[in-house]
């Protein structure tokens, strides 16, 4: 047995057959690699093509943003008038008011100094006249 193993031919099948399994893990081994390869390329190009949509999206969320930066820019524009018109408002009203009060302050015056009294003396007095001028028209 010892002698069949070490024959020339036994060791050229041994040889022959340890080429043909080295071949064969070659072999295997490039389709892994070349398999393995494939299924990296198209990961990394699945990977690109949702970094395009995500660029895309960010993109339209950049603009979506920039409206409202213009528009809340606008807002405050509109709400620093509105503040300057309502103080010059406040002030106007506090003017009028001031105003009001000084007229009321007349009026009750005016009406204190007029009793129904001296009314009456009035209106009898200017009647007398009245009656004087119509006498001197009609006389004339």
């Amino acid at each position: 047995m010892k002698d069949q193993l070490s024959s020339p031919s036994a060791v050229a099948q041994a040889e022959k057959k340890s080429k043909q399994g080295q071949e064969r893990s070659t072999g295997l081994e490039a389709h892994l690699v070349s398999a393995n390869s494939r299924y990296i390329q198209e990961q990394q190009e699945q990977q690109q093509l949702i970094i395009q949509e995500q660029d895309e999206q960010l993109d339209l969320v950049t603009g979506s943003i920039r409206v409202l930066k213009d528009m809340s820019g606008r807002i405050g524009d509109e709400l620093d008038e509105q503040a300057v018109m309502l103080g010059d408002f406040g002030d106007e009203m506090d003017q009028t008011s001031s105003r009001m009060d000084s007229v009321l302050k007349k009026l009750e015056k005016v009406s204190h100094m007029t009793s129904s009294r001296r009314q009456w003396c009035v209106i009898g007095v200017l009647v007398a006249i009245l009656l004087v001028v119509l006498i001197l028209i009609i006389a004339l």
